[in-house]
């Protein structure tokens, strides 16, 4: 059976066959055992956060104050503190939900092979000894995509003027949307490709740049559909429409890669370099 790392070697040098109709298809079939488990999990942990923050925000500093600091709150402010602080928080809470975008693909890898999973197994990989590299590797890429565009920020706020402004925000969107699209498949090839976190990134660029175009087409068709059925679905839909996004990202890299055994997830060894 050939690694992860030959594999990519082998894609890098002849690509591979990625089909938009059979990998959306699949995807749909997919999200239709995982639909209301994982849209299930994704309402219960925002209402959950949106307690806990508010009542750590109202005991600290009081619910009027609170009011007053999120109203007066200016995320694009250029001091040199404010941008510290929002890359700080940034990286922390991107860190925090890594490992839960891993337990979600795993369910739908688990629904896919009709194997047993609940509730619990979003949340395995914050003991998995994956956890490292899964927040090695999302440190990494929201430290990249954070700070350039709290560069973008500074320049825009005290260098741009008229036009300049305005191009200096389309090259931020563009960059970050750029290293989003082609890092991806990054969490997969930690959690089913056991690779270290450097190596993923390197794989999803790989990967993704040999079949930009249709995985491009397949995430905005994806994105889209997601967000306007779930809108429309008196917009607490959406939770059960997101789910579609975990299940494409899996579906798109299991018919890249493939994944040869469930046993991958779980064994104790070195990441690959």
């Amino acid at each position: 059976m050939k690694s992860t790392a030959e594999k990519l070697i082998e894609i890098e040098e002849n690509g591979y066959p990625l089909d938009f109709g059979e990998v959306f298809n699949q995807a749909f079939e997919n999200y239709k055992k995982i639909a209301l488990l994982v849209g299930g999990i994704l309402l219960v942990l925002i209402f959950v956060f949106t307690l806990l923050v508010g009542s750590i925000g109202g005991l600290v500093f009081g619910i009027s104050n609170l009011t007053s600091l999120l109203t007066d709150l200016k995320p694009t402010s250029s001091t040199s503190s404010t941008a510290i602080i929002t890359l700080l928080v940034g990286v922390v809470g991107a860190a925090l939900m890594a490992p839960l975008t891993a337990g979600l693909l795993k369910i739908a890898h688990q629904a896919e092979n009709n194997r047993e999973y609940g509730f619990a197994t979003a949340f395995d990989y914050y003991k998995s000894h994956y956890l490292k590299e899964i927040f090695t590797a999302t440190i990494i890429l929201t430290m990249l995509t954070s700070g350039l565009e709290s560069v973008f920020n500074i320049l825009k706020e005290n260098y741009a003027t008229g036009n300049l402004n305005g191009i200096l925000m389309f090259f931020s969107f563009v960059i970050n949307l750029s290293i989003g699209l082609l890092t991806f498949l990054t969490i997969p090839l930690i959690i089913f490709g056991n690779l270290s976190a450097t190596a993923a990134i390197k794989g999803s660029i790989t990967l993704v740049k040999k079949r930009f175009l249709v995985i491009l087409l397949l995430l905005i068709v994806g994105f889209v559909g997601a967000f306007i059925i779930g809108i429309i679905a008196l917009c607490i839909g959406i939770f059960f429409t997101l789910p579609f996004i975990y299940s494409l990202e899996y579906i798109i890299y299991r018919n890249a890669m493939s994944i040869e055994d469930i046993n991958e997830l779980d064994e104790i060894g070195s990441s690959e370099l």
